[in-house]
């Protein structure tokens, strides 16, 4: 047994090595973009969550205020949380306005269609640079879909009974607003019956499938996963680099870790 794991941890150390040299190929965005991550939504799916992400952001914002639109009639806002770990929403504050990230009237918004993501850091000693998870959006899903169905949710500069975008500013005070450029995120929804442990979707299960886990856990964007697989293959609650372990020595060993 010792062999088999020292074998597969060989194996993962592999694995590794590639993450810096794939994430070099992915490349760098030019200029600054706000994005919904688009992703493929089982129909059997009740609920989804949705990344708003920021990329490109090398100069640093401490303000910014985005609306997101969705069609109100497919999909139910019924939550907003904001990534901590993430310094520009470390510091946002909550709004007395309904539909502002803060607020929970979820009603409101869903009643207009649109949700404003606001941030106002007051307390920035310096930018905020580097790219990452604004927040995630939770939609129930009210609509009723078929396979290769889509919707869209999007984050815009302005639009019909929307307020414009306003405040993106850096530390330095300097207006961003004309450098940021949106991005829509789409919802495929795709009727598929998944193996366990085929997290790249290529219909089989090898050491790509533990790779693509793993950047996963860092880079979810670039590496989706269908929303409703079962990743946490060592059920203990959460999914982290030991479940990418776990599917790598099921690959080996499938008897002495099984996949359900």
């Amino acid at each position: 047994m010792k062999s088999r794991l020292i074998s597969a941890s060989l194996v993962l150390v592999m694995l590794l090595t590639l993450l810096p040299a794939a994430v070099m190929a992915e490349g760098a965005a030019d200029g600054m973009t706000i994005s919904v991550v688009s992703k493929s939504v089982n129909l059997t799916a009740e609920t989804v969550e949705v990344d708003v992400r920021i990329d490109g952001n090398d100069e640093g914002i401490v303000t910014m205020t985005v609306p997101v639109t969705w069609d109100n009639t497919q999909l139910k806002l019924t939550g907003v949380t904001a990534n901590e770990e993430y310094g520009l929403t470390q510091l946002e504050t909550a709004r007395e306005i309904s539909g502002w990230i803060g607020s929970t009237d979820y009603e409101l918004a869903q009643e207009r269609g649109v949700y404003y993501l606001a941030w106002d850091n007051d307390l920035a000693s310096a930018n905020h640079t580097g790219d990452g998870v604004l927040c995630t959006m939770t939609f129930q899903i009210i609509g009723t879909f078929a396979a290769d169905d889509t919707a869209v949710i999007t984050p815009v500069k302005e639009g019909e009974n929307v307020l414009p975008i306003a405040n993106v500013m850096n530390y330095d005070m300097k207006d961003l607003q004309n450098d940021v450029e949106f991005t829509a995120g789409t919802l495929s929804f795709v009727e598929k019956t998944y193996i366990p442990g085929d997290t790249n979707g290529d219909e089989k299960v090898n050491t790509q499938d533990a790779l693509h886990l793993l950047y996963n856990i860092y880079f979810p964007s670039d590496y989706p996963i269908a929303e409703d697989m079962i990743v946490d293959f060592n059920k203990d609650g959460k999914v982290n680099t030991q479940d990418a372990i776990y599917l790598l020595f099921s690959i080996y060993f499938p008897a002495d870790y099984p996949l359900e």
